[in-house]
């Protein structure tokens, strides 16, 4: 399979080692290529075949890296893994779930990681960074897919070579900020989204039972609870 071919090389990158760190605003530690055969490496317990991981972007994006590590720092999430993982725990305020970006698998490894566990947690952190920029740049779903009539199109965008350009913390906070869309449309939408959610935290919407048409001026029990939800829609 694909993915098995790739995986010996991917984590051989994601090797530690302890030299000094160049670019101390990275936080990215300098890594060892080394060809290690797949079966001396440990997955700490995590089954990784389970894992939908976008194997070449990862290859590619590590050979654009120079093959540091990006997320980490002395075995712990550096500033730009905190950034990344703050994120994608608040994504869901933008109708995306957190969870098609390896939230749980990411919540349930510790702070302090080593070894197999730290080299799982890099390629997830760098997986979920490619998930996430594309739902961001342009949709989770495919517009045209689903409606044929679709022709809006969106400037190419390669997140691989986007996150190997960035330098900086600060770089990485603009590059997630300028792929939000940037619509009044937008802001509705998201604004309607906690509206709907907070009415399903309240109950939800009262339930109109109805096996005839109401019309003007009818005196109906069933017109005091249509009433009652759209007073809660607004």
């Amino acid at each position: 399979m694909h993915k098995n071919k790739k995986l010996p090389f991917l984590l051989s990158c994601l090797v530690l080692m302890v030299l000094p760190v160049g670019a101390q605003d990275t936080g990215a530690d300098n890594i060892a290529m080394l060809q290690a055969p797949e079966t001396e490496w440990g997955l700490g317990g995590f089954d990784l075949e389970g894992l939908d991981l976008s194997w070449p972007l990862l290859e590619r994006f590590y050979r654009l890296r120079g093959d540091a590590v990006v997320w980490h720092h002395d075995g712990r999430l550096n500033a730009w893994g905190q950034l990344l993982l703050g994120r994608i725990r608040a994504i869901d305020q933008q109708g995306l779930e957190p969870a098609a970006y390896h939230l749980r698998q990411l919540e349930l490894m510790p702070a302090l990681t080593v070894g197999a566990t730290l080299r799982l947690r890099e390629l997830l952190l760098s997986d979920a960074f490619f998930r996430l920029t594309k739902d961001l740049h342009s949709g989770h779903y495919d517009a045209a897919q689903l409606d044929p009539l679709w022709h809006m199109t969106r400037e190419p965008f390669d997140p691989a070579q986007s996150l190997a350009e960035v330098q900086t913390i600060n770089e990485l906070a603009a590059l997630l900020d300028s792929l939000e869309p940037d619509s009044v449309d937008y802001d509705r939408l998201e604004q309607a989204l906690v509206r709907y959610r907070q009415i399903r935290a309240q109950g939800g919407w009262p339930e109109v039972r109805l096996d005839y048409t109401l019309r003007p001026g009818m005196r109906d029990p069933a017109v005091e609870a249509l009433r009652l939800r759209l007073q809660r829609v607004g």
